[in-house]
């Protein structure tokens, strides 16, 4: 497995709203992935702190 992306034990908060709480995921090279998931529930706020524009 190539790894491009990794997120280990990721914790943030948004007031008093947990965002994501301890989350683990991987992104493999070459493939291709969706977030899904209701209004509100962290998927922009994953990009944004994966590609650096929201600082944990």
């Amino acid at each position: 497995m190539d790894i491009a992306i990794e997120v280990k034990n990721l914790n943030h908060n948004f007031k008093d709203k947990i965002i994501c709480d301890n989350m683990n995921i991987k992104f493999e090279k070459n493939k291709i992935y969706g977030l899904l998931g209701k209004n509100g529930v962290g998927k922009s706020t994953l990009i944004n702190i994966i590609t650096n524009q929201l600082l944990c």
